[in-house]
């Protein structure tokens, strides 16, 4: 029996503020729940790309944070 590759766990914060879906040319992206920002999500590129734009440039979730 082999044992089947499910990919890596996301742990990340930022994934529980951020869907991830899949395009025509089956390339991965994430959407923003806040703003619907499209963002890619390669492997290579990790997770500070994510948590800067949720961080830094994400107004409306600074908006629904402060009230």
């Amino acid at each position: 029996m082999t044992p089947t590759n499910k990919g890596k766990r996301r742990t990340s914060w930022i994934w529980n503020e951020l869907d991830l879906v899949e395009d025509d040319n089956d390339q991965k992206n994430t959407i923003c729940k806040h703003c619907k920002h499209k963002l890619l999500a390669k492997a290579s590129n990790g997770t500070k790309h994510l948590s800067d734009h949720l961080l830094k440039f994400c107004t409306k979730r600074h908006l629904q944070a402060t009230g």
